[in-house]
C-alpha cells in the first residue's frame, strides 16, 4: 500500500512515515544535510569574530566573539521548517561548539526563543547548560533549570521570553 505525504503532494513515505519501499522527499533532505560535510567561513566585522557555519537545504548557525573575549554568541541557528524535529538543529550546536573550542572560546551564550531550541540545547550540552529566564515571583534574572524555563512559555505558541542559555564548553 502506497502512503501520500501530505507535505509534499505524492512523495512516498519511508522512515517513520509508513512505507518501507520508498523515501519522501522530506527524509531525503534529513539524510543529506545529517550526512553532509559543513561549509565552515570567518569574517571580521567591527571587531568581533563571526563565525558561519552551513549545511544544505538553508540550514545553518551563527556565532559572534568579540576579539580577546573567551566567549561566544550564538547570532542564529536557522533549519528549513520541514526539516525540523530530526536532529539538525543539535548537529549545528555541535559543530559550532567544535569550531569555538579550536578558537579558544570556553563559554557559548545564546537565546533560546522556543521551546524547542531550549530542549535541543539541553539535549547537546545536558546538565552543564545554564538557562537565566525572569524569575515569576520577582521578575528579576535568575538562574533555572530548563523544566522551570519551560514552564515559562506561552502557552498559544510556546514562545520564551528573555532566556538566555550559557555553556562551559
Amino acid at each position: 500500500m502506497k502512503y501520500m505525504n501530505e507535505r509534499n503532494r505524492g512523495d512516498f513515505l519511508n522512515c517513520k512515515h509508513g512505507n518501507q519501499n520508498h523515501e519522501c522527499l522530506i527524509c531525503k533532505k534529513v539524510k543529506e544535510v545529517l550526512t553532509a560535510s559543513p561549509t565552515i567561513s570567518y569574517k571580521e566585522r567591527s571587531g568581533y569574530m563571526i563565525l558561519y557555519i552551513k549545511l544544505p537545504h538553508g540550514c545553518w548557525v551563527a556565532g559572534a566573539n568579540e576579539k580577546g573575549s573567551s566567549t561566544m554568541s550564538t547570532i542564529n541557528i536557522e533549519v528549513s521548517e520541514d526539516l525540523r524535529q530530526n536532529g539538525i538543529g543539535e548537529k549545528l550546536l555541535r559543530l559550532l561548539s567544535d569550531e569555538a573550542k579550536q578558537f579558544g572560546i570556553s563559554t557559548l551564550t545564546g537565546t533560546a526563543t522556543n521551546i524547542p531550541a531550549l530542549k535541543t540545547r539541553a539535549k547537546v550540552f545536558g546538565e552543564s547548560l545554564i538557562v537565566i529566564a525572569p524569575d515569576p515571583t520577582t521578575g528579576r534574572m535568575a538562574e533555572v533549570t530548563v523544566d522551570e524555563a519551560m514552564t515559562e512559555a506561552d502557552e498559544k505558541t510556546g514562545d520564551l521570553f528573555n532566556v538566555t542559555v550559557s555553556v562551559e564548553l
